[in-house]
């Protein structure tokens, strides 16, 4: 069907690590595997990334856009009579200082050269707390905008002036589009929490991976189990409290080990805490690894570990399905969309985010129980391309339809 009517897609996001970005994993991923998707269906795909420090690369035969961090001057610079223009507005409005309004300025002329390059029929943003997006609607009416809402973390992770400056250009981004994709059916009462209206075509469309790397355990694991843990150490994934946990069950004598896979700003806490709890010989730090090395190491390992506090829909579980792994994890880390990402006791156990104890007792009984790795496996191919593709697709062709009056919009 999309074949015969090939649209202009500009995706904004992010890339992976390996090609140039500033992480790996979750949004990155996701992004470019959706790209190659639709370059493969007919469509004309280009990508902003946040974080690409190169102005404009190819990856995979994609136009790839980023942002180089230059210093003020040279942005001041960029800064034409039209773009100075919404200043005034920008600070009548208080919605920001100036600092913020000129910052808006500059990712907006960023924008508009994308756009009036690439001549897009639709923008898809992933990146609903960005500036880049946020004077759409005074510059771009007529393309339609649309943003999938992988989560609202900028804004509940955030604190002070911060949490405010995120929320407001949320609020901003997503109230000028005229479709939301959720990947979770939770996220629609958390943006009600925030005040953030939603507007009339909104979907929920759960988040899809190429498996075709995933493949299922073929032999016995031996030796003492181990937990894998991947995801970006934030301190809000729970990799402290794994360390903690993993010390309660060195101490009670219960054989296990660990490998964190991933990196970020708690990194040298995560060092710290394997020194303090004398946790040398049990706990393995691997840094960020390829995709093709996640999978291995998920074929490799008894279970997947994710303590974490919140998430919307963590695509490591899926990949850990996909090897018939099992998983530990938290209700936090599944409650927006429990049915689909632990659809029952025999996936795993769950526990509450923060408690060590906790996790160290869910592990241990873990340990003791047998699985059912085939069930496991074949749960994940309901998340694979060909499934969900044709629903974003769809979406794409009511946006852009609908799109004479495109700010209507619920409450």
């Amino acid at each position: 069907m999309h074949k015969n009517t090939p649209l202009r897609i500009l995706l904004i996001g992010e890339v992976p690590k390996e090609f140039g970005g500033k992480q790996s994993g979750g949004i990155s991923t996701h992004v470019l595997e959706l790209a190659q998707n639709l370059l493969e269906g007919g469509y004309r795909v280009s990508v902003f990334a946040d974080g690409l420090s190169k102005r404009r690369i190819v990856v995979k035969d994609i136009e790839v856009w980023g942002a180089p961090r230059e210093g003020l001057k040279p942005k001041i610079q960029l800064l034409n009579s039209r773009a100075l223009s919404f200043l005034p507005g920008l600070l009548l409005e208080q919605r920001y200082d100036l600092r913020n309004s000129l910052r808006l300025l500059w990712w907006n002329r960023l924008y508009r050269d994308m756009v009036e390059s690439f001549h897009p029929d639709l923008v898809h943003s992933h990146l609903t707390s960005h500036p880049i997006t946020t004077l759409h609607k005074r510059s771009y009416r007529e393309i339609p905008l649309i943003f999938t809402v992988h989560s609202f973390h900028s804004v509940i992770f955030s604190k002070g002036k911060e949490k405010k400056i995120n929320l407001k250009i949320t609020r901003a981004n997503i109230q000028q589009a005229q479709g939301t994709i959720l990947v979770a059916p939770g996220l629609i009462d958390q943006s009600k929490s925030f005040g953030i209206q939603l507007p009339n075509q909104r979907e929920i469309i759960v988040n899809p991976l190429d498996l075709s790397l995933f493949k299922m355990k073929t032999e016995p694991l031996g030796g003492e189990p181990t937990l894998l843990f991947v995801g970006l150490l934030t301190g809000r994934k729970g990799e402290e409290d794994l360390l903690k946990a993993s010390k309660v069950l060195h101490e009670r004598g219960v054989k296990h080990r660990v490998v964190i896979v991933g990196d970020g700003p708690n990194r040298a806490k995560v060092e710290q805490l394997r020194r303090e709890f004398g946790l040398g010989e049990t706990v393995k730090t691997l840094g960020t690894v390829s995709r093709e090395k996640v999978a291995e190491l998920l074929q490799k390992s008894d279970f997947l570990v994710l303590p974490s506090y919140s998430e919307s829909f963590p695509y490591s579980i899926i990949e850990a399905y996909a090897t018939g792994t099992p998983v530990i994890t938290t209700y936090e880390s599944v409650e927006k969309a429990a049915d689909l990402l632990f659809p029952g006791p025999e996936f795993g156990v769950l526990t509450n985010s923060g408690d060590p104890h906790a996790l160290a007792k869910a592990i241990e009984e873990s340990i003791k129980r047998k699985w059912d790795h085939k069930k496991i496996a074949l749960y994940a191919k309901r998340f694979s391309w060909e499934e969900t593709l044709p629903k974003v697709v769809d979406f794409y062709s009511r946006v852009v339809g609908a799109s004479k009056d495109p700010f209507d919009k619920v409450s």
